[in-house]
């Protein structure tokens, strides 16, 4: 049995209280990126229970699976910081679903679906790592510029509670950990290496910080809240503007 299906397991139950989260959110106050979110980490989750599976196709599914991800999670990002003003979209968009599919490609030779030269297959982990990383690194970084931006913005008002702008520094920290991890994966060995590698590791810690980062970003508890907002008084509105109020105010 893989020992990183305990780890999947794990991070599934944390995607889950997420789910939950963002779903009540998105009815309840009607914000439709919120909605996008939710089935982000939806289809993430099924992701990752095909990572549990141990079948001859079962890098070709998580594959096919997170080219999905790829395209809802930037479709948030999109929904969420740009709406309504020019954004890279679909030159991010176009990108990040040719390096998914040429992932998806090597995976269909790794798994004996489709056959090449063995010169070709030598060099193929190589290309799949760097098609990983690359495609990782390039959804992290414009999420991460996307919410720099938007934190600067609200920082210069005072209506803004400091729990808010603490959403947005958790949101920069954890697309980091993704940076960093996109990274590292360039340098980890191919599936057939039985050793144990310092990458590997270092790739699983970051994904564990990653993931409570996200949990506390977006399922931020109240006590957490009140932390935050600590010493906080405004008397620059009257009544308190909610995230999506402020969000549209900078559009």
């Amino acid at each position: 049995m893989d020992p990183n299906i305990y780890y999947y397991g794990i991070f599934v139950v944390l995607y889950i209280v997420m789910e939950i989260s963002l779903y009540l959110s998105s009815r309840n106050e009607n914000k439709k990126n919120l909605f996008i979110l939710f089935l982000y980490y939806i289809i993430t989750s099924v992701s990752l229970v095909i990572l549990m599976t141990d079948t001859q196709i079962t890098t070709t599914l998580y594959t096919i699976v997170a080219l999905i991800t790829t395209v809802v999670l930037l479709t948030f990002i999109n929904r969420t910081f740009y709406q309504g003003r020019k954004s890279p979209f679909k030159i991010i968009l176009i990108s990040a679903i040719l390096l998914r599919l040429t992932e998806l490609i090597i995976a269909l030779v790794f798994e004996g679906i489709v056959t090449v030269d063995n010169e070709i297959y030598d060099r193929l982990h190589l290309i799949r790592v760097i098609s990983i990383g690359c495609g990782i690194i390039l959804t992290a970084v414009w999420m991460f510029m996307s919410a720099m931006n938007s934190l600067k913005s609200l920082s210069s008002s005072k209506a803004v509670e400091p729990w808010v702008i603490g959403r947005y520094k958790l949101i920069e920290f954890y697309n980091i950990c993704d940076i960093v991890m996109g990274i590292l994966i360039w340098f980890s060995p191919p599936p057939s290496s039985s050793q144990i590698n310092i990458t590997l590791l270092l790739i699983l810690v970051l994904n564990m910080l990653k993931i409570s980062t996200e949990l506390l970003a977006w399922v931020m508890p109240k006590r957490f809240k009140k932390y935050l907002n600590r010493g906080y008084t405004s008397a620059a509105i009257i009544d308190e503007l909610s995230e999506e109020e402020i969000m549209e105010g900078m559009r």
